[in-house]
């Protein structure tokens, strides 16, 4: 079963090989595409309004010192680089139009979404040892220990994480990387960067990711492979988070007046939720549409 799954999430990476230099995506980040991020927190927003997994601690808003205001929002996000970000940011969304949102499309329609939720629990398994070296680097002993029992379990009798049998156990997942690790340490995140290809981020969300590469076991297994190979499980990644975003997506992309302004407060949005493992202030969240409703 391990091998016909490998078959399957290659053949995703093959059909969307076209999204991205296979060069640039072999020696850089292994996990955390254009829309891998915004996917991820679209669907977190609009599905629960905290990162998925995340513990829940609704905290005032006085205490959480966040602005209401979306204009003093903008002001507090340091984007210096409006203008070259907001033409990345024009190329990335034509590549997701052109390549990936077809591309998620047809995976959704051709594989039952049975397989669809194996796949992603696959994934999220991969990832265990990254958020577990950050757990420990952040000084969270029973998060580490949680994420050490999940891989355990998961890749055992998980079957590779196939299923996440941890989960029913009352194991709940999380994520952690490097860039909320720096943050926990007071370092600051720099100016937001829209990238070619990599999307919206800060310069220490972008160091992180480096980091997170290196501590990525992928990264290190598949490092003599061919390209489409070693491209396989950034590809599969991409493919499965856009997919579970498509509606919600679209209802982001269809009613904001600036789409760009949306996206880039969602993502800090989400990443301050991800640095403080879900204490957020429920009341400063927007409503997703769901055009799919």
């Amino acid at each position: 079963m391990a091998g016909s799954l490998k078959s399957y999430m290659l053949s995703l990476a093959v059909c969307a090989l076209a999204a991205q230099p296979a060069a640039a995506q072999s020696s850089i980040v292994p996990s955390g595409y254009y829309d891998t991020e915004l996917a991820e927190a679209v669907r977190a927003l609009a599905e629960a309004s905290v990162p998925p997994a995340a513990q829940v601690d609704v905290a005032p808003a006085s205490a959480m010192g966040e602005p209401t205001d979306h204009a003093l929002a903008a002001e507090r996000y340091d984007d210096r680089l409006e203008t070259f970000n907001r033409l990345m940011f024009t190329v990335n969304d034509a590549l997701d139009m052109a390549v990936l949102k077809p591309t998620a499309s047809l995976y959704r329609i051709i594989t039952p979404s049975a397989l669809r939720e194996g796949i992603s629990n696959v994934i999220a398994n991969a990832s265990s040892p990254v958020t577990l070296v950050n757990d420990l680097l952040q000084g969270e002993g029973e998060r580490a220990k949680i994420t050490l029992v999940r891989f355990t379990i998961n890749s055992t009798l998980g079957m590779g994480g196939v299923m996440d049998v941890a989960a029913q156990q009352g194991y709940t997942g999380h994520t952690e990387d490097f860039d909320q690790t720096m943050a926990v340490y007071g370092i600051k995140s720099g100016p937001y960067i829209v990238l070619p290809l990599f999307g919206p981020m800060t310069v220490r969300h972008a160091l992180g990711r480096v980091v997170d590469a290196a501590t990525t076991p992928t990264t290190w297994l598949l490092m003599d492979a061919s390209t489409v190979e070693s491209i396989a499980p950034t590809m599969a990644q991409t493919v499965t988070s856009r997919e579970t975003a498509l509606d919600q997506i679209d209802g982001l992309r269809q009613t904001s007046p600036d789409y760009y302004a949306a996206v880039r407060e969602l993502y800090f949005r989400y990443r301050e939720a991800e640095i403080r493992n879900g204490k957020i202030d429920l009341e400063e969240l927007d409503d997703i549409p769901n055009v799919s409703e």
